[in-house]
């Protein structure tokens, strides 16, 4: 491990990694935790669900659109309100989160069950405490899943993350799909439903999710010994070299990807052929169908612990020939022992191709995955040796480090980068977005209203849910594919992951414009730009911050969601609520809108404003955070560099030593 205060008082830190044999990673352990993690993101969505009862609660209690604001409102403020849990995550671990999600929704849900059953009479200031308390379990559940999933896969980070923020979003899609097909005329019934799975769900989480070894708490931190933290710490190796197996991956996004199409399609279909309930009953079983499926992700056959994918096996068997193929997944240090043990547990559908750093880096050992077998280990790939060829074959090994593998960390405290540009640059990128992206997807109605100057129908209100639904499915799954493509190129050449926050202030402030002059009938299109961007954020937030900061994530993590918690506040209820109720006071319409382009035209000129401010802090991140990247991999390379010339050295008084031996004796007298 390597420390340097640069000049600007970042501090570079360069860990090199554990040698010797280590404990392969259990596999199917790994991906169950996956598994369980995207299942507990469908109870993360179940904020957005409330837009599903959200008519029913306004004709019950004769709400209008400033009263409904407020609610939900309110909601997303408590709901996004997240530091303090942050702060419990890092020190406690995931448990006493779960258990504060399980009792939060269930304290949610069966209020707002009661209120539809009459036992309790509803009121504002009720119904905003409800919906405050149901966010605050439901934001918990992300925040369970989305931090300690991560950590099983520090290197296919994107992956991961498209698997559980899709989920998010097609979450209020699976449960909207089920209260049509079996709670239509009972929304205490749905709520009822709402709190067993999310009580289900929380239980599982409690049993079986756990942080990896080497992700210590700050209970942790304060109770290990420093031996006790280095070996956990060391454990951290086998995580970053050793793959999963990409089939598992590929039949869990098989099934993410069948669920994107079916969903938006049966929502179209059931809204716009106004089909009779027995349908929409056969719709709400296959949904259950298909996301049941994604459990075939855990199962124990060999044939799921590949890397290779059938589609690909021509080019894989031309790679193979050409050196590039799987086996080039193994390490150019490994030796000749290793390589034939891994041929042999490859014979045996066994094997779990390490991933290949970006150098030919030797290490101790080259450990693989072994399903079902995690005390196997491999041997050392070494043997020791007197010979001046063998350190002449380890000289041509490069020192191996945590950047081979991931991208370069900020080493700083949440406490001290709360005093940094950085940490502020990206806090205001979000909270300039995500507030216009809020007031745009929230406010569809009455922004299609006021510009196209009429009431727009039912059909282009459900054309919009679509949109919204698909668009932010795919913006976070092309955010996660970007992650994936910069990640597997070498560290010299990976893209830096900030470069990402230009897509989602691109994305608004193009959507601001198009709303602006297009015409009426083409106004869909900035709400589905607008939704892609949201959906981008949504995987960028959590990837950008994970990945950049090394210590305290779920406090970063969080702290980026105040942004969007003031977002919504500023934006959503005073820079276009305000503005859109006092002009549509003055026209006085029954249905209270408002109706021409003067009624969003000032409030979306500054959310354009804030959307450009947003464009240029992210660019300020981004040259900052790639200035930092260099500094690390040039302090690599020195370190590199250095250990190089010191086995030169070392090889050269082997070298006279062993030549010295092989002098005869000269006898006495």
């Amino acid at each position: 491990m390597v420390n340097l205060h640069i000049n600007d008082g970042e501090q570079v830190r360069l860990e090199v990694l554990a040698a010797g044999p280590q404990k392969p990673i259990n596999e199917l352990r790994r991906f169950s935790i996956l598994l369980l993690g995207s299942l507990a993101m469908i109870c993360a969505s179940f904020g957005y669900a409330f837009n599903l009862i959200s008519d029913s609660m306004q004709k019950r209690y004769s709400f209008n659109q400033r009263e409904m604001t407020t609610i939900t409102t309110c909601g997303h403020v408590f709901g996004f309100f997240l530091l303090p849990y942050g702060f419990l995550f890092d020190y406690a671990g995931p448990i006493p989160i779960s258990v504060l999600a399980i009792v939060t929704v269930a304290v949610g849900t069966v209020c707002f069950a009661l209120c539809f059953q009459g036992t309790i009479e509803g009121s504002i200031i009720k119904l905003a405490i409800f919906n405050a308390i149901l966010n605050i379990g439901v934001s918990l559940f992300d925040l369970v899943a989305c931090m300690t999933v991560i950590s099983y896969f520090p290197t296919n980070r994107g992956a991961v993350i498209a698997l559980l923020k899709v989920f998010a979003g097609l979450g209020a899609a699976i449960v909207g799909s089920l209260k049509s097909g079996f709670f239509t005329t009972h929304v205490d019934w749905y709520y009822y439903f709402l709190l067993g799975f999310s009580t289900f769900m929380g239980v599982l989480l409690i049993a079986f999710m756990r942080l990896p070894a080497y992700h210590l708490t700050g209970y942790e931190l304060s109770h290990l010994s420093i031996a006790e933290q280095d070996e956990r710490m060391a454990t951290k190796t086998q995580y970053l070299r050793q793959k999963p197996p990409t089939r598992r991956f590929a039949y869990a996004f098989v099934v993410l990807v069948l669920l994107i199409i079916y969903l938006p399609t049966e929502s179209a279909v059931v809204s716009y052929a106004h089909l009779s309930h027995k349908y929409e009953l056969a719709f709400a079983c296959v949904t259950i169908v298909l996301t049941v499926a994604l459990v075939g992700m855990v199962a124990p056959f060999d044939v799921l612990n590949h890397s290779s994918l059938p589609l690909s096996s021509i080019v894989g068997k031309k790679s193979t020939t050409d050196g590039k193929g799987d086996a080039a997944h193994i390490s150019a240090g490994a030796a000749e022992p290793a390589s034939s043990t891994s041929e042999a547990l490859e014979e045996s559908s066994l094997l779990l191709e390490p991933v290949e750093p970006d150098n030919s880096a030797g290490t101790a050992s080259k450990p693989a995955g072994v399903m079902g077998e995690p005390d196997v280990a491999l041997p050392v790939t070494s043997t020791p040796s007197h010979s001046p060829h063998h350190h002449a074959d380890k000289s041509t090994h490069s020192v191996e480090t945590e950047v081979d593998y991931i991208a370069p960390q900020y080493q700083g405290t949440f406490l001290k980068n709360l005093l940094s540009l950085n940490l502020w640059a990206l806090w205001w990128s979000i909270f300039c977005v995500i507030g216009a992206e809020f007031v745009i997807i929230y406010n569809a109605r009455n922004i299609l209203g006021a510009l196209q100057g009429k009431d727009p129908s039912d059909s282009l209100n459900t054309l919009l849910t679509v949109l919204n639904g698909v668009g932010s499915a795919v913006g976070r799954l092309l955010m996660s594919c970007f992650e994936v493509w910069s990640q597997k190129r070498k560290a010299e050449d990976r893209i830096p992951i900030t470069i990402s926050l230009f897509f989602p202030t691109g994305s608004i402030i193009i959507s601001l414009i198009l709303f602006l002059v297009l015409p009426a009938a083409a106004l869909p299109l900035p709400y589905v730009v607008a939704a892609l961007g949201n959906g981008f954020l949504a995987a960028t937030i959590v990837l950008v911050s994970r990945t950049i900061f090394a210590k305290d994530p779920a406090k970063h993590y969080n702290f980026c969601f105040t942004a969007t918690m003031m977002g919504s506040i500023v934006h959503n209820r005073f820079v276009f609520g305000e503005w859109y109720a006092v002009l549509a006071e003055k026209q006085n319409h029954a249905n209270h809108l408002c109706y021409g382009k003067h009624c969003v035209l000032g409030s979306m000129l500054v959310m354009l404003a804030l959307a450009c401010t947003g464009f240029l802090t992210a660019a300020f991140l981004h040259l900052r955070y790639s200035m930092f990247c260099r500094r690390v991999l040039a302090e690599r390379a020195a370190m590199r560099a250095q250990a190089a010339g010191s086995r030169v050295v070392l090889e050269d008084l082997e070298q006279d030593a062993f030549e010295q031996s092989q002098l005869p004796i000269e006898p006495h007298g």
